[in-house]
């Protein structure tokens, strides 16, 4: 009750204060008023004696009104603090002070029989007629479900809803407390930025409620993984970050626990009936010497994932000053890659292959080349593979595809044109949604016939979601499509996987051709595949060829075809077309 409710000294008031009702609560209608409304009304005499209570002041103490008047109100229910601390009963204060009072917010009422309620009060002194305080009235009322509601809110307002781990911002919150808190006591501050390894691959391939059971399973691996005092986060999406606070040698801590989080992952989980195997990558940066604030700790330790990743993932890696060079000119390239794409930049050089046994043109590979305006020729591998880490190796992709297609269109309108031309898909682009949809588009606005193209796949397909991967590729060559596993022998190659991927084509990988004449195991690698593909029924194509002597040695185990260097490297289309028509 606030201090407008406090009864005016000069106006008329019980004299009294006993055990009646009416005479306590003032008039007949007064008291009717008290008995209907919602809030608890209260009242003592001058020594904090309960004189009144209404129906809801009943409600919430848990007793009858008969039983509860006469007794000091200090017996009807404790009240403790936020923090479960015994109180004073504010009836008792205003009695002391003669002054209005309220309890501070988070106050608990614990009822005779032990149900604990929040309540919110305003306490009043009640004088008489000669103006000498005759006791006190207390408005109070249950706040428990608001302040639950209240809490939930908060709680969803700082924690991931599929997780219930703490979210970017709470985690912000936190690790600017653990700051200030290790530089006052000379301890040490580590995160650790975590990115899932192909994690988009389980959603594509098993749906998006495996991949939240997914995160859910990640999400509790990581928190066994630290100490109760550290904070595990998910930052949104696979990305998680892990806080190690007040550590004596932060940087020591940090590795263990990241040893131990990757050999927690790697575990198999079995979701909706499919046994899943997840890496993680891992960035880390240490306070102070990799930044002072959580702004820059977050930032740097992201940074270092990038590392991490290029390292060939499931690895962790500390940040270093010369990451931020790095990724200061990722950043860039990124950026420029993405204006590349529209402005005329980008180019595609063509590479002809050729039959080794009559050494006709048999078709050409569409390799992509970037001339930056400042930067000048981009290497293929550098721009590629930051597509690939910056979500762009779909749009390069589909504009390759394009490209070769309408060139080859182009060549074969001219009365010049290879068999077919070859493009590069990555991993990636194979698992986007939208892949068969932009390739069947691609065919029909450029005219290409099917089989005139040709799709090389890595070895890295046969890794993930291989009858998901084995659907696919079976669409795609129905329709007509060549299909050919580039770079053989790098991978993981299975024999039963191999047998099963309904490819036409297999290309041994350069490193294996550049030991012929070298490695004594070259040759033995090189005629082994050549006489399994051919047994197979694929067609096998020799790449990086640079001497004659790999030529002679290719055209002794009856190697299908071959390109390279010997031959010809990637040319512009304009000089394919000179030398080829």
């Amino acid at each position: 009750m606030s201090e407008r409710s406090t009864v005016d000294r000069s106006a008329p008031v019980a004299d009294g204060l006993d055990t009646d009702v009416t005479r306590a609560a003032g008039t007949v209608f007064e008291d009717l008023v008290l008995r209907a409304i919602s809030d608890a009304v209260l009242c003592t005499d001058a020594g904090g004696v309960v004189t009144y209570v209404n129906p809801a002041a009943c409600k919430l103490l848990g007793g009858r009104a008969a039983d509860l008047r006469g007794k000091p109100v200090e017996e009807l229910a404790r009240l403790l603090s936020s923090d479960l601390e015994p109180m004073t009963h504010p009836v008792a204060v205003v009695l002391a002070s003669g002054r209005p009072t309220r309890l501070p917010p988070g106050t608990i009422l614990v009822r005779s029989d032990g149900e604990e309620l929040a309540i919110e009060d305003g306490t009043s002194p009640i004088f008489d007629n000669g103006g000498a305080l005759a006791g006190a009235v207390m408005v109070f009322h249950d706040v428990t479900e608001a302040q639950q509601s209240m809490l939930r809110i908060t709680h969803q307002a700082t924690h991931d809803f599929l997780t219930d781990l703490p979210n970017r911002a709470l985690l912000s919150s936190r690790l600017t407390h653990e700051l200030t808190l290790a530089a006052r006591h000379g301890a040490g501050v580590a995160v650790l930025y975590l990115d899932l390894d192909n994690f988009k691959h389980v959603n594509d391939s098993l749906g998006h409620s495996a991949g939240d059971a997914l995160l859910a399973a990640v999400a509790q691996r990581l928190c066994d993984s630290v100490r109760r005092s550290d904070t595990v986060s998910r930052f949104g999406g696979d990305e998680f970050v892990v806080l190690l606070t007040m550590t004596e040698n932060a940087a020591h801590m940090a590795g263990v626990t990241a040893g131990k989080i990757l050999a927690a992952l790697a575990a198999p989980l079995t979701i909706d009936g499919a046994v899943l195997h997840t890496s993680a990558s891992i960035g880390i940066s240490i306070c102070p010497e990799d930044g002072a604030d959580a702004e820059s700790l977050v930032r740097n330790a992201d940074t270092a994932l990038y590392l991490a990743k290029a390292a060939g993932k499931n690895a962790f890696r500390f940040f270093e000053p010369h990451m931020n060079e790095d990724a200061v000119q990722r950043q860039y390239l990124q950026t420029a890659l993405r204006a590349a794409l529209g402005n005329g930049e980008l180019s595609l050089h063509y590479q002809p292959k050729f039959d080794l046994r009559t050494g006709r043109l048999t078709g050409s590979e569409a390799l992509a080349r970037w001339d930056h305006p400042t930067l000048g020729a981009v290497s293929p591998g550098r721009f590629i593979a930051v597509a690939e880490d910056f979500g762009l190796i779909v749009a390069l992709g589909r504009w390759v595809r394009e490209t070769a297609c309408a060139q080859h269109m182009a060549w074969q309108r001219g009365g010049c044109a290879p068999a077919h031309v070859a493009v590069n898909v990555s991993v990636q682009e194979l698992h986007s949604a939208g892949f068969e949809s932009d390739l069947l588009r691609t065919l029909r606005d450029t005219g290409i016939a099917p089989e005139r193209l040709q799709l090389e796949i890595t070895e890295g397909v046969l890794l993930r979601d291989t009858e998901a991967v084995l659907a696919k590729l079976r669409r795609i060559r129905d329709l007509g499509v060549g299909l050919a596993i580039d770079d053989f022998g790098t991978g993981y190659s299975s024999l039963s996987y191999l047998r099963r991927l309904p490819v036409d084509t297999i290309k041994i990988d350069q490193s294996f051709i550049r030991d012929l004449g070298q490695d004594p195991a070259g040759p033995v690698i090189v005629r082994a595949v050549i006489g399994m593909g051919q047994s197979m029924g694929r067609r096998i194509v020799a790449e990086g060829v640079e001497h004659l002597g790999q030529v002679d040695f290719l055209r002794g185990q009856d190697c299908d075809e071959a390109q390279g260097w010997w031959f010809n490297p990637a040319l512009p289309p304009a000089l394919f077309a000179g030398l080829y028509c």
